[in-house]
């Protein structure tokens, strides 16, 4: 399943010497997907749904939506984790990502 091997190249790339936020983000999200026991169906769901409410995002590859989407169902754990290192924390977001783009 695409979504599932996207899933499995963000939790499987890590690298020596990767910014602290790029491990938060990474550490956060799997908690997140544990914790709440999502599958890649529920996430391909997501994802499409996304493409459904937003149209203007379909100009955008599945793969940034992914990462946004991944990014909003997980924000409160990768925060967790943000906060753990002493990061700021992400700002919710939602809605089209597109919208904030100039044109």
């Amino acid at each position: 399943m695409y979504i599932q091997g996207m899933y499995d190249e963000l939790q499987a790339s890590r690298m020596l010497g990767e910014d602290s936020w790029v491990t938060a983000r990474r550490d956060g999200i799997a908690n997140c997907f544990q914790t709440q026991r999502l599958t890649a169906g529920m996430l391909t769901d997501a994802i499409t749904k996304h493409y459904q409410n937003n149209v203007d995002d379909w100009t955008i590859a599945p793969t940034m939506v992914f990462a946004e989407v991944t990014r909003r169902i997980c924000l409160s754990y990768v925060n967790e984790e943000r906060a753990k290192i002493g990061l700021a924390p992400w700002k919710a977001s939602t809605g089209s990502i597109t919208a904030g783009w100039s044109k």
